[in-house]
């Protein structure tokens, strides 16, 4: 669907989707732009996609268990910090949460892993990357409100640093498709999220599709 949209002029019998070397999905098409990219994510109820013929893309879902209490949040954390993947600054944040301390804690996290994904994804480099050296910054944060749902970032708010050093041009959207499931979108092209035509999400239960943004 999201070839369809953006590419209206690829039949769709002729649209074929191929995969790189580390697994990300391309279009294997003649009249697809070189700009042209597109990346996938699927986690509990929803698969999403993204596309643009302007910028490289990367998004990711991610979904929070409903059933974790206090400790169960607690130790899904703990096995991600002690394996390295949170860096102490990203500790930080996620400790100052205190709304329902623990599962405020899981969203938190759910939400700066999906930017660490869709990072890395959108420079093809999401398989075998070191997470513990990718660092997510949230500037001018604003407080989550309720259950953590439905309350969105701007791009200008988020950043992306590798080994300390931040990655100037990229710019984020973090939010949800429901209550349990935070996505976060990365692109290179800051004028796209003004004219953002390229997210589909869809209801894996139902099968329904719908685009947003």
């Amino acid at each position: 669907m999201i070839v369809r949209i953006l590419l209206p002029d690829i039949p769709f019998e002729n649209i074929v989707i191929d995969r790189t070397a580390h697994g990300r999905p391309f279009l294997n098409h003649s009249l697809a732009p070189s700009t042209f990219d597109m990346n996938l994510s699927h986690h509990g109820d929803f698969a999403i996609a993204a596309g643009s013929t302007v910028s490289c893309v990367g998004i990711d879902v991610s979904m929070v268990e409903q059933s974790h209490d206090a400790t169960a949040a607690a130790d899904f954390l703990t096995v991600f910090r002690e394996g390295g993947m949170v860096t102490p600054n990203e500790w930080t944040y996620l400790s100052a949460c205190d709304w329902n301390a623990w599962v405020s804690r899981e969203h938190a996290f759910l939400r700066v892993w999906c930017v660490k994904e869709a990072y890395t994804k959108a420079m093809g480099l999401g398989v075998g990357m070191d997470f513990g050296t990718v660092e997510v910054g949230f500037q001018k944060a604003r407080q989550w409100e309720g259950r953590d749902g439905y309350v969105e970032m701007n791009e200008e708010t988020v950043t992306v640093s590798i080994k300390g050093i931040v990655q100037e041009g990229w710019y984020f959207h973090v939010g949800y498709l429901d209550k349990f499931h935070p996505f976060a979108l990365a692109v290179q092209e800051g004028k796209m999220m003004e004219r953002f035509c390229g997210i589909e999400r869809v209801d894996t239960d139902t099968m329904q599709s719908s685009f947003f943004m």
